[in-house]
């Protein structure tokens, strides 16, 4: 990989190194490992709430700040979210519920996946979710 003067200053500049960048390129060409979630993060269980007081006190401290600070917007979006659900998005792409059972796309396209999905669909948080 050609890294440029240019890319090497931009890369200084958001406080890494080339060598970090490098080694985060090659998780990426490697595919991130599977993990094994316990449940799905909600309140007290991965995510803390803070006091109405406590909210008003960190706003006070952002706002006294923020003229000094670079605001940056945080989108959590990797590649990884995309090969989690891309044979999901396969499966809606190609299955033609007209033409074939569910059973019949499963076994000729090997859609292991897909079974594994529907089979633990009751699981997954958002199921009891009303449809709008």
């Amino acid at each position: 990989m050609n890294i440029t003067d240019k890319d090497i200053k931009l890369i200084k500049s958001k406080g890494l190194t080339v060598k970090k960048v490098l080694s985060q390129i090659e998780i990426f060409k490697n595919e991130i490992p599977f993990v094994v979630l316990r449940s799905a993060a909600s309140l007290d269980n991965g995510i803390l709430k803070f006091t109405d007081h406590y909210q008003t006190e960190l706003t006070k401290l952002y706002e006294s700040r923020s003229s000094s600070l670079e605001t940056v917007k945080f989108v959590p979006a990797s590649g990884a979210a995309t090969r989690m659900f891309k044979d999901l998005f396969r499966f809606l792409d190609n299955y033609e519920y007209e033409k074939e059972s569910l059973n019949s796309y499963t076994n000729h396209e090997k859609a292991n996946a897909i079974r594994l999905f529907l089979i633990g669909l009751e699981k997954f948080p958002f199921y009891d979710i009303p449809l709008p």
